[in-house]
């Protein structure tokens, strides 16, 4: 909801402008109404999809962590 709103707060100069450019409510309620699909959508669709791709990439368990190797590499030595 935080997103929503704060999406909104910075459409309000867009919508301003809008009502003010077409003098009708018409074109910022078509504004909002799209911003509100795209926002629906990221929060519903794309977001889920997203993390669950990162979650379990092969469709198989939790992503484990890479190893890393530690101590001194052959670049400082000739």
């Amino acid at each position: 909801m935080l997103f929503a709103a704060l999406g909104l707060a910075a459409m309000l100069p867009l919508l301003i402008r809008l009502r003010r450019r077409f003098t009708t409510w018409w074109a910022p309620s078509i504004a909002l109404a799209i911003f509100a699909v795209m926002f629906s959508m990221s929060t519903f669709v794309i977001g889920p999809a997203v993390r669950a791709v990162i979650t379990e990439p092969h469709g198989g368990g939790p992503v484990q962590p890479t190893p890393t190797i530690s101590g001194h590499t052959r670049s400082h030595h000739p």
